[in-house]
């Protein structure tokens, strides 16, 4: 029970990332293949990756004020939501490009915050159950590192197998159940405690309240 919170962090940023990264292969690939132009196949990937980055950037006063478990989790909803929105819109075809470019940003500015959520929250995670930092950090690096590597590999598998739209119906899988993940694993209120007595503190940021 002690190491729970750790482990559920782990687990949601692997699902997350993985989720992430197939999410980046089958949309542009879904847009390529469906018109043909790789001006239109850039847009889509900007207009996912670029509110990633921009929100992520500027999350801190977020979570600091809302918590990271709630914004991970919340973030992993959206996530799920708004992919499985493209899915379903596919199906009914109804989905033109000025559909589908609003809906994959939404993606990107929900995936910033929430992987970043997670990253904050391994430090409260590892002392609940009582690992050493050093050790929780390098879990989270091997887990990042195989997220990046197998999210990736499987979106690609899964859209030469079954298509682009089933990589994104796996997309909004792996974001549900994060947040389930998140929900049932993680304490509330996990990643706002103060640090532990020989814990380093991290540094105040400009924009942090208080």
């Amino acid at each position: 029970m002690r190491a729970r919170s750790l482990a559920g962090v782990l687990a949601a940023i692997t699902v997350a990332l993985t989720g992430t990264r197939v999410s980046a292969i089958a949309l542009p690939w879904f847009v390529y293949v469906s018109t043909g132009s790789a001006v239109h196949t850039g847009m889509v990937a900007f207009a996912e990756m670029a509110p990633y980055v921009l929100v992520k950037a500027l999350a801190g006063p977020m979570l600091d004020r809302v918590g990271p478990r709630r914004v991970s989790w919340a973030a992993d909803v959206v996530s799920a939501a708004a992919a499985g929105a493209v899915v379903l819109l596919h199906a009914l075809g109804a989905l033109p490009l000025g559909a589908l470019v609003p809906l994959v940003a939404v993606i990107g500015a929900a995936r910033g915050p929430g992987d970043l959520a997670k990253e904050i929250m391994i430090p409260e995670a590892a002392e609940r159950g009582r690992v050493p930092l050093e050790r929780a950090t390098g879990l989270m690096g091997v887990t990042e590192r195989l997220a990046q590597t197998a999210g990736p590999a499987a979106g690609g598998v899964i859209v030469v197998a079954l298509g682009p739209m089933a990589s994104l119906g796996v997309s909004a899988g792996c974001f549900a159940l994060g947040s389930l993940i998140v929900a049932w694993a993680l304490p509330r209120g996990l990643g706002r405690s103060a640090p532990a007595e020989g814990w380093p503190a991290a540094p105040p940021t400009p924009w942090s309240p208080g």
